[in-house]
């Protein structure tokens, strides 16, 4: 039944072992901060833009990269909203 699956990456010999131990993450990643100019042409190249804030800091105030027209809260799967 599975020699119709043919062979796996060489990789899947080692997949358990990265698995159970999680990646090594040796350096942060190197975020380039993006201003209001940056974001407003990724938004009209079709980007998706994502607020990871803190609710407390959302709630404060909206990015002024932020349209209302492309952007709206959204309400997570099986809460009232």
């Amino acid at each position: 039944m599975i020699d119709s699956l043919g062979s796996y990456p060489a990789y899947f010999d080692r997949l358990g072992e990265l698995n159970r131990h999680g990646r090594l993450v040796t350096t942060a990643p190197l975020l380039t901060p993006l201003d209001v100019a940056a974001v407003r042409r990724l938004l009209g190249d079709d980007a998706i833009a994502v607020d990871v804030r803190p609710i407390r800091d959302y709630s404060a105030g909206t990015s002024p990269a932020r349209s209302p027209s492309r952007c709206a809260p959204s309400t997570p799967p099986g809460s009232a909203g």
